[in-house]
C-alpha cells in the first residue's frame, strides 16, 4: 500500500513539474492564453531578443512612422520583443505608442509595457521619492486619482486591436524594480511590503475584474538582488497575481548574475510561471561600455554555458535615447559586428523568426 501511494506521489510530482502555466486571469482571451503557451514553449530552446522603444526613436533620429529602428538599420531585422512605457498617460503619447505597438504585433512581435508613473502626491516625476503608495490605496487621498488613471490604462490596453478587431495580448509589468530605492513605489524606504502588495493586487483586480481587461499577462520584475529570494519577493502579492517572474539585471556580463538568473528560472518553473530577463545590458549603456563583445560574450556566452539560466524566455535591453545613452549599436558603432553576430545565433529569436500567431513550432 505504501509503495502504491509513493508511486502515485511521484507521478503527481512529475505531472506538476511539466504542467503548462495558466494565466492568472481565468477569463483571459484565447489569444492571451496562446501567448503564454508560446512563451513557455519557445524558452525551452531559444531566447527572444527585445529592445525598449525600438521604433519610437534612436541615436540621432525620431520616428516619422513605425518602421524605423536602430536594430533594423544595423541587422535588417526587428526585435522579437518590443518594450514600451505608459509614462504620464498623456493622450498624444499613448496614441503614438498604440500605433507602434499595433505595428509591432502585425510583424509578429510581442509587446511588453512598463509604467514609470509620476508621483501622485507631488506631481513630480517617478524619481520623486516622496511617499505615495498608501495614498493610492482605498481610503487614501489619491485613491480616486489612481482609479481614474487605471481607467485610462484599461482603455489603452483594450484599444489594442488587430486588423480583424481582436484584442492584442500584451505583457504588463507595473511597479517594476520595487526592491530598489529610486522610484516612489520602492519598498525598502517608502512603503511597507504589505502596502506594496496591496497596490499590486488592486492594480490587477481593478483591470481584470472592474474593467474586464483580459488581454494582459502580468510580469513581476524586481531589480537584481543580493541573491536571496526573500529580497526578490519583497512585497510579492502571491502567485495568483503574476504570470511571469522577471528580473531587471544590468551587468557588463551576465556571468556576474548567473546565480540569480538560475534561481529565478528554478523558482518560476516550480511555481508554474514563465521566467524572463526583463531588463539587462551594460549598466550605463554602450557609450561607456568597456567590454569588447557585450552581446556575444556579455549576454550570449554566459547563457549558453548554463542550461538552467538559458531557459529565460526573453532578454530586453534598454532604449536608444541619444549618443550618450543607448543599448543597441547604431550604424558605424564599434559594436555593430558583435551585435550582428549575436542576432544571427540560432539560440536568439529576432523578429524574422517569430510567428504572428505565436506558432509553437519555431525551428
Amino acid at each position: 500500500m505504501r509503495a502504491a501511494v509513493f508511486t502515485a506521489w511521484i507521478i503527481l510530482e512529475c505531472v506538476a513539474a511539466f504542467a503548462r502555466p495558466e494565466p492568472i486571469d481565468r477569463e483571459a482571451f484565447p489569444e492571451t492564453r496562446s501567448l503564454l503557451t508560446f512563451l513557455d514553449t519557445v524558452r525551452r530552446e531559444h531566447v527572444l531578443f527585445g529592445h525598449q522603444n525600438t521604433t519610437l526613436y534612436g541615436v540621432g533620429w525620431t520616428a516619422q512612422g513605425t518602421a524605423d529602428s536602430d536594430v533594423k538599420k544595423v541587422t535588417g531585422l526587428y526585435p522579437a520583443v518590443y518594450g514600451w512605457d505608459l509614462g504620464a498617460l498623456s493622450d498624444p503619447e499613448l496614441e503614438t505608442i498604440r500605433e507602434h505597438a499595433i505595428a509591432a504585433h502585425q510583424r509578429g512581435g510581442i509587446n511588453t509595457f512598463s509604467w514609470h508613473c509620476p508621483n501622485p502626491v507631488t506631481g513630480g516625476n517617478f524619481y520623486d521619492t516622496t511617499p505615495a503608495v498608501r495614498a493610492l490605496l482605498p481610503g487614501g487621498d489619491r485613491h480616486a486619482w489612481f482609479c481614474h488613471s487605471l481607467d485610462t490604462v484599461a482603455d489603452f490596453f483594450l484599444s489594442l486591436r488587430d486588423a480583424e478587431g481582436k484584442a492584442i495580448p500584451v505583457i504588463f509589468r507595473p511597479w517594476h524594480e520595487q526592491n530598489g530605492n529610486w522610484f516612489w513605489w520602492g519598498t525598502p524606504h517608502f512603503c511597507t511590503p504589505e502596502d506594496f502588495s496591496a497596490l499590486w493586487r488592486f492594480t490587477v483586480d481593478y483591470l481584470r475584474r472592474k474593467k474586464s481587461v483580459h488581454n494582459l499577462l502580468y510580469a513581476w520584475s524586481p531589480n537584481k538582488t543580493s541573491g536571496k529570494m526573500e529580497d526578490y519577493f519583497t512585497g510579492y502579492p502571491g502567485d495568483d497575481y503574476a504570470d511571469i517572474l522577471g528580473l531587471d539585471a544590468y551587468a557588463h556580463s551576465l556571468k556576474f548574475v548567473l546565480p540569480q538568473i538560475r534561481t529565478l528560472v528554478e523558482t518560476a518553473e516550480h511555481r508554474q510561471k514563465v521566467p524572463a530577463l526583463t531588463e539587462t545590458g551594460p549598466p550605463k549603456g554602450l557609450s561607456v561600455c568597456h567590454h569588447d563583445a557585450p552581446f556575444t560574450e556579455g549576454l550570449l556566452a554566459p547563457l549558453r554555458t548554463d542550461p538552467v539560466a538559458r531557459r529565460i524566455v526573453w532578454l530586453l535591453v534598454w532604449r536608444n535615447a541619444n549618443k550618450d545613452h543607448y543599448w543597441v549599436p547604431a550604424q558605424n558603432d564599434r559594436f555593430v559586428d558583435d551585435f550582428r553576430k549575436f542576432c544571427r545565433d540560432l539560440m536568439i529569436i529576432m523578429g524574422d523568426r517569430i510567428r504572428l500567431k505565436w506558432d509553437t513550432s519555431i525551428p
